[in-house]
């Protein structure tokens, strides 16, 4: 069975709920952001096998690709008052897409 069976060039059956992106701001210090960075990357290569080798793949499994970004916000670091200073721009907010109409309404 090929795994894009189900596929349309822009979607695939079952994905929309696994599909999706977040963004979060949190105070940590360099070495807790090492520690955190490693801790995420080895939960990916616990995958990294099924690469290589296909036979490992479950059935419908397809390439999904992670990204881990991280970098320092200054800017978020000084207490402001409400309306007054830089915002997250990601707090409170849902990241899947079917919620954006939500999201324009608040």
């Amino acid at each position: 069975m090929s795994p894009r069976r189900g596929c349309s060039r822009t979607r695939c059956a079952g994905w929309a709920e696994a599909s999706g992106w977040s963004g979060s701001h949190v105070f940590l210090t360099p070495d807790e952001t090492v520690r955190l960075r490693e801790q995420m990357s080895g939960i990916l290569t616990r995958y990294e096998d099924r690469l290589a080798d296909p036979a490992l793949r479950p059935e419908g499994a397809l390439p999904v690709e992670w990204t881990i970004f991280v970098a320092p916000v200054p800017g978020l670091a000084e207490p402001t008052e409400p309306g007054s200073g830089p915002e997250d721009p990601t707090a409170g907010r849902s990241t899947d897409p079917e919620d954006a109409d939500t999201d324009r309404r608040h």
